[in-house]
């Protein structure tokens, strides 16, 4: 920013716009954690959205898992068409509880 000082008026407003579009733009950013909630005793829950897509993750102490792949708005595809499962901490971890079917 050296060189700026000695320009004046709006020649080195011109410099800086020729420095900017010479300078590589960043990426815009693919993954963003929409929401956390703490659940106590360094465990969490957190959605995270990577492009379209979302994630339903948990963590605790030192581990970390995918709980569940949310489907993108407006799509049928992943629609539960059976009730969805449900979670419980054993031994320190987080663990799917697995119901056994009903016949029809």
């Amino acid at each position: 920013m050296a060189f700026l000082a000695g320009l004046r008026g709006s020649s080195w407003q011109g410099a800086l716009r020729r420095l900017l579009q010479c300078w590589p733009a960043r990426p815009p950013r693919q993954l963003r954690l929409c929401e956390s909630l703490a659940l106590g005793e360094r465990r969490f829950l957190s959605l995270v959205e990577l492009g379209e897509q979302k994630f339903l993750v948990g963590g605790s102490g030192g581990s970390l898992a995918m709980l569940a792949t949310l489907p993108a708005p407006g799509s049928r595809a992943g629609a539960p068409e059976e009730e969805p499962p449900t979670w419980k901490f054993a031994e320190g971890a987080l663990v799917r509880c697995v119901q056994e079917k009903r016949p029809a």
